[in-house]
């Protein structure tokens, strides 16, 4: 069974390298986003496979987190910018803002050791 944790190992990975290279930072936000969104919505028990589950997922967030709903949210729109605005430019920075909000996120719906989901 994949574990989505790996996505941000990944996406850390390819930051080494990503200081001239805007393809690696767009992908290194992708992949923290889907990090953080396929753990959430598996701790949520959220099975939908709909482009609608995105949505799910925050609104879900909603009711146990507003803080983590919103970072939820704020990553997507840094996700969706990244994968799809080709009129933008991706920094350093936005990579950095989005591993942060990514290990947020994930902090915030893994169980603690001795927790149960």
């Amino acid at each position: 069974m994949f574990n989505p944790i790996n996505f941000l190992d990944l996406a850390k990975e390819i930051t080494k390298d990503a200081v001239d290279d805007e393809a690696r930072r767009r992908t290194a936000i992708g992949r923290a986003y889907y990090a953080s969104f396929l753990l959430a919505r598996d701790m949520l028990h959220l099975t939908l496979g709909t482009p609608q589950v995105h949505q799910k997922v925050v609104e879900a967030l909603h009711q146990t987190s507003h803080a983590t709903a919103n970072k939820m949210h704020t990553l997507r729109r840094m996700r969706n910018q990244s994968d799809y605005n080709t009129n933008i430019n991706i920094h350093h920075d936005d990579v950095d803002e989005a591993l942060e909000l990514a290990k947020t996120i994930i902090e915030s719906v893994t169980p603690s050791p001795g927790q149960e989901t």
